[in-house]
């Protein structure tokens, strides 16, 4: 009995190893034209890279690929040989990390994209290869982020961007990848902060900015080739809004706590019920410059300084004012750094 035991045991074996060979045999096999036939796995250095099925040296079927320490990198499922391919990757802990189909070779149709947690990040729409559709980003709370729709390529139709939770912040126009039509951006709330119109990419018409009050504060005209006009500033009194030119005004100047007074280029003055500190944060910088925390003159007027000491200066204005103007501190650095040649020498 024991014999025939250990003869039963001995015949199986060589019928495994036999086997084992034969599926060996069959393994990354060439058939007489060079041509990859049948089960097919490749390694580096000892390390499984990918396994599948050719038919005459074309992928069928499933195909795995792995990464370095042996943990499932994608699967591509072969529909149609190389020209329709259905693929899905994974992150290292096993999540998906995208999925979306190839047409000869070129994204086709909507992709997904999620990170390492299993949370979808965006979503994108392709016609052989070219971006047609929308594309939608989201937050790792899956709230919208962006929302872009293209075609062929490029941003064609109504654009988004959210802060937090999905609440609007931008909303822009494309035709053909450039900004044309009404753009407006919102503070939190959805109330506009900014408002008005491209043409080809260009600013034209006019463009109005809000506070976050929703009033008005400042208007700028642009002609057909995105040249600015005009811009004007408004002041409100008693919450009534004034219109000025900004090219007429040359000072804006602190009175009280909460009053400000306009100074005009031509000696008028407009007074406003807010505070200096209000009127600046609408101030470009670049076409101002505050001379004392009472006092901010358009660059135009400040024609140049007199030393009084090491730490302050009197400012030369035009139109000048009815006192002397004295800049002290970052204040008088600031007036120093207008004027290259140094002070100006007074007659």
């Amino acid at each position: 009995m024991r014999i025939i035991l250990k003869n039963l045991i001995i015949t199986l074996l060589c019928c495994l190893v036999a086997g084992f060979c034969m599926a060996q045999d069959n393994l990354n096999r060439i058939d007489k034209n060079g041509k990859k036939q049948g089960p097919w796995k490749k390694y580096e250095k000892g390390v499984l890279v990918y396994e599948g099925q050719f038919v005459n040296d074309v992928p069928q079927g499933t195909f795995k690929y792995y990464y370095p320490n042996g943990k499932l990198k994608s699967v591509s499922e072969f529909v149609t040989g190389v020209s329709k391919v259905n693929v899905t990757t994974y992150h290292e802990n096993g999540n998906v990390a995208s999925k979306g189909t190839f047409i000869n070779q070129q994204k086709d149709g909507k992709w997904k994209y999620f990170n390492d947690k299993n949370v979808l990040l965006s979503e994108e729409n392709y016609k052989l290869g070219k971006k047609n559709g929308a594309f939608v980003t989201y937050s790792v709370e899956g709230y919208k982020l962006k929302e872009e729709m293209y075609a062929n390529d490029q941003l064609n139709g109504e654009c988004k961007s959210y802060y937090e939770k999905e609440e609007l912040f931008t909303v822009s126009h494309y035709i053909n990848g450039k900004l044309n039509g009404e753009m407006v951006t919102y503070y939190p709330g959805k109330i506009p902060s900014q408002k008005g119109l491209y043409y080809n990419g260009l600013r034209t018409g006019a463009w109005e900015v809000y506070d976050s009050k929703g009033q008005i504060r400042i208007t700028e005209e642009y002609d057909k080739n995105g040249h600015l006009l005009k811009k004007y500033i408004y002041l409100y009194a008693n919450e009534h809004p004034q219109k000025i030119n900004q090219n007429l005004i040359a000072y804006f100047q602190k009175k009280g706590e909460t009053k400000t007074v306009a100074i005009l280029k031509n000696g008028n003055k407009i007074e406003a019920t807010e505070s200096l500190t209000t009127i600046v944060q609408w101030l470009d910088m670049l076409e101002f410059v505050k001379i004392t925390p009472k006092l901010y003159a358009e660059m135009s007027c400040v024609r140049g300084y007199k030393n009084i000491d090491a730490q302050s200066v009197r400012v030369l204005l035009k139109p000048a004012l009815e006192y002397d103007v004295i800049a002290e501190g970052e204040d008088a650095a600031s007036i120093r750094s207008l004027f290259a040649t140094g002070e100006i020498k007074e007659n």
